[in-house]
């Protein structure tokens, strides 16, 4: 348990993890509101793929899932590549914002 906590604390513990999860939130919301108003513009058709570029390397299990689904019960497969893709990189971001505040922490202390 204690190490779900620890990648949970990296993933949403620091101010870089939370922005970017804020702003994958954002953008599939954007991309929500734009498909379902359906304005007849060449945005709708693809503002799908902003979910996915913001998620990468992660979210490319969802796609190849969702690609070997192909059809109707291809959608769960995508929101899991997505979410385990932007949680991924949270957690990634999170190790990079530890490391930097340690070492400028040792660097103060030397």
């Amino acid at each position: 348990m204690t190490a779900l906590r620890r990648t949970a604390a990296l993933a949403v513990g620091n101010w870089l993890s939370r922005t970017y999860l804020i702003g994958v939130a954002l953008v599939v919301l954007w991309v929500v509101w734009l498909s379902a108003t359906g304005d007849g513009s060449g945005d709708a058709n693809l503002a799908g793929v902003w979910p996915i570029l913001v998620t990468l390397p992660g979210s490319y299990l969802g796609v190849a899932l969702t690609v070997a689904a192909d059809g109707a019960g291809a959608m769960p497969f995508l929101v899991v590549g997505l979410t385990f893709g932007a949680l991924l990189n949270a957690v990634v971001l999170g190790m990079m914002a530890r490391t930097v505040r340690e070492y400028r922490a040792r660097r103060r202390t030397a």
